[in-house]
């Protein structure tokens, strides 16, 4: 089974190029900027069913030109600079980290010390969920000649960078296992949601006008509990952060994820379990492991373990050792 995420971290060039050329086709004039021997790539990947998530760190940059392939190619800084070209028109992350989405035709594409996602989703997956929201003129640009600069600025933009954090999140940090199907499918078309609604000028009216608080509260109470994970906490203080009554969050998550925040954070600090088991730490117990991520009952620990990932939490060290 292929590992999950799919880790690479390079210093070679050539290495990184053949990374790079998983997401594009034709490339050519494919260069390191700066100083080679500083040059460094850190990346994750998780391949989806209509996604492929890339989340990456690059040290100096590189240049190419290529061609998009079969995917739309949307990229996502966090930091450094994205400079995408075609033709005359020019595509420029900016100050604002704006999403660049790749044209259908030949560009040039430049980093510079940047960080962030890498999305690529199946192009004719995304003109059919455009045509059926009868976006013809987004449709028009997607298969267009020049790239798309999208505003994660926007009141969609920064919904959008929060629901890719929290899928990113809830995926990449599974202690090396695959999540369960029906997990990732949901997040997935969480996601795809929230891209469509990001591509469509209708879509951004829609959800400036019709606004979901419930959703974007829950994802944020889903980041405060991921934060402080190993150390107490209680519901109704994450609700009073957020400035809503605990009864109005356990709504939400029941609303959103079918399950109370209680059983969210028992979920996180089980994963973190998982993870610590896996660490192979010399003198590493269940007991302390447990107690570390907030268990006081170790059977129940043993119970739910069991229950999420299908073996002893005993198994897990053992085969880690």
């Amino acid at each position: 089974m292929a590992p999950w995420p799919d880790i690479l971290d390079t210093r070679d060039p050539d290495v990184a190029f053949r990374h790079v050329a998983a997401c594009y086709i034709g490339i050519d004039n494919f260069d390191v900027v700066g100083k080679a021997r500083d040059f460094r790539l850190n990346r994750q990947k998780l391949e989806l069913g209509r996604f492929v998530m890339v989340r990456g760190k690059l040290r100096t940059g590189y240049r190419l030109r290529a061609l998009p392939g079969s995917h739309v190619v949307a990229m996502i800084p966090e930091s450094g600079g994205l400079a995408m070209k075609a033709g005359r028109r020019l595509a420029e992350s900016g100050m604002q980290r704006n999403a660049i989405v790749s044209p259908r035709d030949r560009f040039s594409l430049e980093y510079h010390g940047a960080s962030g996602y890498t999305l690529l989703v199946g192009h004719d997956h995304v003109v059919r969920r455009l045509e059926e929201l009868g976006e013809r003129e987004t449709v028009a640009a997607i298969n267009g000649h020049v790239p798309i600069s999208l505003d994660l600025a926007s009141p969609v933009g920064v919904r959008f960078r929060a629901t890719l954090n929290f899928v990113w999140g809830q995926l990449a940090n599974a202690g090396g296992l695959r999540p369960p199907p029906l997990l990732v499918a949901a997040l997935e078309e969480l996601l795809l949601n929230g891209f469509m609604i990001l591509l469509s000028p209708k879509g951004q009216r829609e959800a400036d006008q019709v606004s979901n608080p419930g959703r974007r509260l829950v994802l944020e109470a889903c980041e405060i509990i991921r934060a402080r994970i190993d150390e107490p906490v209680r519901i109704a203080e994450v609700a009073g952060t957020l400035g809503v009554s605990a009864r109005h969050l356990q709504a939400g998550f029941r609303r959103q994820f079918g399950k109370s925040p209680q059983a969210f954070l028992t979920e996180c600090r089980l994963d973190l379990a998982r993870r610590k088991l896996l660490e192979q730490v010399p003198g590493r117990s269940v007991t302390a492991t447990a107690l570390e991520c907030g268990f006081s009952n170790l059977g129940e620990f043993a119970g739910k373990y069991r229950e999420r990932f299908g073996e002893k939490p005993s198994e897990t060290l053992r085969r880690a050792g």
